[in-house]
């Protein structure tokens, strides 16, 4: 049982310090997230601090998406003429087994655990990747390199580009034709 609750505390402080850091914003009862100083205050403290910091932090993201919507689905309206026009457009293009596939909507949890962390399985085309390295999950729809967000059609063009000119300088230095010579000259 120990170990459950110091593994529940370990995940809880590593998504802690994921929050610090998206909303710049420090825990005010972060050293007291352990299994020894936890009460109810420091709960209370903590789902205040969430609340407040998350829901300010995400009203702004959903209100700025809500108008990206509204925005596209108002040009649509505009261009095809009626909110019929619009309907009947997405009922000829949605194909549900695609949404099915890229939204993971098959597997029957949605949050997978590990040692450190959770893993969402619920929708990864709309998680927006943690890593700045260019590491990102399943049909993401970018990047990140350090502070840059790339979109991941032209990231993988580019990466693709940078593994041909290295081919390519392999092949017009004198590398394999070194080593081919280093091979005729042992097999005689």
């Amino acid at each position: 049982k120990t170990d459950f609750v110091d593994r529940r505390f370990r995940i809880l402080n590593n998504e802690i310090i994921k929050i610090e850091k998206l909303i710049n914003k420090p825990c005010p009862v972060k050293d007291k997230l352990n299994k020894d100083d936890f009460d109810q205050e420091t709960l209370d403290k903590l789902l205040s601090y969430l609340y407040y910091n998350i829901k300010v932090h995400y009203n702004k993201i959903v209100n700025k998406a809500r108008y990206q919507h509204d925005s596209i689905y108002y040009n649509l309206v505009e261009k095809y003429g009626s909110d019929e026009a619009v309907s009947e457009l997405k009922k000829q293009n949605f194909n549900l087994k695609v949404e099915d596939f890229v939204c993971n909507k098959n597997e029957l949890t949605n949050i997978k655990e590990t040692e450190n962390e959770p893993i969402r399985n619920y929708r990864p085309i709309f998680q927006i990747p943690e890593s700045n390295i260019g590491r990102a999950q399943f049909y993401s729809a970018e990047k990140i390199i350090g502070k840059f967000h790339i979109k991941t059609i032209w990231f993988n063009i580019t990466i693709m580009w940078i593994y041909t000119l290295f081919l390519y300088i392999l092949l017009i230095s004198q590398i394999f034709d070194y080593e081919r010579r280093k091979l005729k000259r042992l097999s005689k």
